[in-house]
């Protein structure tokens, strides 16, 4: 069909269906045809007759595609005219027969043409309606029985009786068929060939569900695609791919496999984006659990577990309100998972007996799963933000500024705990590899509809295609609509990074900036938060003149009180007399109340006590843990961070007061170290312990 065309496009050929494929298409499986139709541009029968001048091959392949439907029209409706016209005669002679023969070629006819005059996956109600009308003139004419014969013959044509009674046999034979080989014939079910099958057909859930290790995967989704589609096979399709993903769920948790349960994807598994409710919930389980799996602390693994018992209470009686087959599927998949936590509880209890709790954590930042204990003094920082969220007639945008590892990562991952009335999102551009706008907003969109699925419980509204900058103002507008009573706040943590975002593209990055500035200016449910070590008046011009009203939330080291609290008593069951008034303010005076420091001291000083089996720290140990913390570990990687991205007047300063010198501070390098707590008012090192390690870095580097 094909020849002199043209056409470059082999996809664009084979989807040009030869004439008996598409008398097939329209009798057998319209909604296929109509979804070829529209990826045409063919959508109603008008559009058929359309004389086209191809000028491309995907034109020419759409002259091809109309002609051949309208072909295949032209031979259909006078075939069913002549049928129609022979009934009617044979009604004459033989009423019974004659009513069956012109109810079977009214119900085609008439289905058929309204399938094909409104667009063919629309044809079904007006098909029936025509019918209906057609049976209701013929009776009046006819009389009583006959149009009563005439209705009934009608109704067995429109709902494909007679396909139905030889499909139904064709489904039993190739279930038992596979049953007794041990070969998958899922691929030849009769609901792969027929789209408008209206009644079940025989065993195919259990077809389905007992393919899973017979066949290829990519026919098991092509048969659930074709349930989705036909009638009579919905509740089928739904059932085995419920049956599906336990069995999935069941295999995952049996191999402790927790990870691919976070992110719900394996064979059957939807993803996030597409998990149900209770899946999401099963999804929140494997994070418990894969989170104590990972933990090499016993404090930690049996936190975790604890939070997974109670969330397996939670869905049973999220179970209750759910459909029966979804109950049913995962009934022995409940009973698993539970079987699994309570075996993994006993082990953690275990190994947490006879120890000191060490609810400390310095590896990462703190969530409200992970760490929320210890989460401390920072109680002005959120009523400060909640303040400036709770009025709607306000267009405040807000600032977290701090030093590197001061907790602002953590007060982010927290306020959607603290501040439950709006939605918190958390974007990290450090976490996120992005490498050009359209990458930014799509992962940011992602982030988005995840964490308020999450969170929340809220759907909400995917990226829009087009160009990015326009469907980023698309979305946003989408967002602030789609909301309702409920409040967005976008997150963005180090946000100094996007100008990275942009090398050589200051243009786009205006464009990013006026998007932010509109936001601020226009918006009062989608909100902007961004975090990050830098204050606005060292960044460049352009955040200064784009993040208008920022108020700016400033986080420095702790309070006395919350420094004493968080190291002598960090969690509930921690020994009162472990961790003294005395230690305490000795840790206190060597980190100056640094959160990140305190809980690496806190964390060494609690392992010490754990392995030498004493029940009380002592000053010496304070020694002990501050050696191995600069030997290794995170606390070198973090002071040198922050001493080599220091100004060199800045370094220098720092070099001359941790060797007891007495240097000038009446400088930039002075004031930059001020302002990350690095320096005191009175010249002294902020963080006391970091002089010991520029000493030895000194040392080591050969610096005079």
């Amino acid at each position: 069909m094909a020849e002199g065309t043209g056409l470059n496009s082999p996809l664009e050929l084979d989807a040009v269906p030869r004439f008996l494929e598409m008398v097939w298409l329209v009798l057998m499986q319209p909604v296929r045809l109509h979804r070829r139709l529209r990826m045409f541009g063919i959508d109603e029968i008008e559009s058929v007759h359309y004389q086209l001048t191809p000028t491309s091959a995907q034109q020419v392949a759409r002259s091809l595609y109309a002609r051949q439907l309208r072909r295949v029209i032209l031979s259909i409706l006078p075939i069913g005219a002549v049928l129609i016209a022979a009934s009617v005669e044979l009604a004459v002679v033989l009423p019974t027969l004659g009513n069956v023969a012109l109810g079977v070629a009214l119900g085609v006819y008439t289905g058929l043409f309204a399938a094909l005059s409104g667009g063919v996956i629309m044809g079904a109600l007006p098909g029936i309606v025509l019918a209906i009308m057609s049976g209701t003139a013929y009776a009046l004419v006819q009389g009583f029985l006959g149009g009563l014969e005439f209705g009934l013959a009608l109704l067995f044509t429109l709902f494909r009786l007679p396909q139905y009674l030889f499909e139904s046999c064709a489904q039993i034979s190739l279930y038992f068929m596979q049953t007794r080989l041990g070969r998958s014939t899922l691929d030849r079910v009769p609901v792969l060939f027929h789209e408008l099958s209206y009644f079940p057909h025989p065993l195919l859930e259990e077809h389905i569900v007992r393919s899973a290790p017979l066949a290829d995967l990519s026919v098991i989704r092509k048969v659930l695609d074709a349930c989705a589609i036909a009638p009579g096979q919905r509740r089928a399709g739904r059932r085995a791919l419920a049956r599906l993903q336990a069995l999935d769920l069941r295999t995952l948790a049996e191999n402790n496999r927790f990870g691919l349960v976070v992110d719900l994807e394996s064979k059957w598994l939807p993803g996030v984006q597409g998990a149900s409710p209770v899946l999401l919930t099963f999804r929140e389980l494997g994070r418990y659990l894969a989170a104590a799996q990972s933990s090499s602390n016993p404090y930690y693994q049996l936190s975790h577990i604890e939070r997974a018992r109670k969330l397996l209470v939670s869905l049973k009686n999220q179970l209750l309100s759910e459909k029966p087959y979804v109950v049913d599927a995962l009934a022995s998949t409940y009973d698993t998972w539970q079987s699994i936590t309570e075996s993994l509880y006993v082990i953690a209890k275990a190994a947490a007996a006879g120890t000191i709790p060490n609810p400390f954590r310095a590896d990462a930042p703190l969530t409200p799963e992970l760490g929320s204990e210890v989460f401390r003094g920072r109680e002005q920082a959120i009523e400060r933000v909640r303040a400036l969220l709770v009025d709607p007639t306000k267009s405040y945008s807000i600032a977290i500024l701090g030093p590197r590892r001061f907790g602002k990562t953590s007060l982010l991952r927290m306020l959607g705990e603290l501040v439950p009335d709006a939605i918190f999102v958390f974007f990290d551009l450090q976490g996120n590899p992005i490498d050009s706008p359209e990458a930014f907003f799509r992962a940011l969109a992602a982030q988005t509809i995840e964490q308020s699925r999450r969170d929340r419980r809220v759907s909400l509204p995917n990226f829009p295609a087009g160009g990015v900058f326009e469907a980023a103002t698309r979305w946003i507008d989408v967002l602030e609509e789609s909301l309702g009573n409920s409040r967005l706040v976008l997150c963005i943590d180090e946000f100094e990074r996007l100008e990275a975002l942009f090398p050589g593209s200051h243009k786009q990055l205006l464009q990013l900036m006026g998007l932010f500035r509109a936001i601020i200016q226009h918006k009062r449910k989608v909100r902007i938060l961004v975090a990050g070590a830098a204050p606005f008046d060292e960044l460049t011009n352009v955040w200064n003149d784009h993040f208008i009203n920022v108020q700016e939330v400033k986080l420095g080291p702790l309070d006395l009180t919350s420094a004493r609290g968080l190291l002598m008593k960090p969690a509930e069951g921690f020994p009162e007399d472990a961790i003294s008034v005395a230690v305490a303010d000795a840790i206190i005076g060597r980190t100056g109340s640094q959160p990140f420091l305190m809980q690496l001291y806190g964390s060494g000083l609690v392992a010490t006590l754990n392995d030498e089996k004493r029940s009380c720290a002592e000053l010496r140990d304070v020694e002990v843990v501050e050696r191995s913390i600069l030997d290794e570990g995170q606390a070198p990687n973090y002071f040198r961070t922050i001493f080599y991205e220091a100004p060199l007047d800045a370094q220098q300063i720092l070099v001359e007061t941790a060797n007891g010198m007495t240097p000038a501070l009446d400088g930039r390098g002075a004031t930059w170290l001020r302002r990350r707590y690095l320096l005191t008012d009175h010249g002294a090192l902020g963080i006391p312990v970091l002089g010991e390690w520029i000493k030895g870095e000194i040392e080591v580097a050969g610096r005079p």
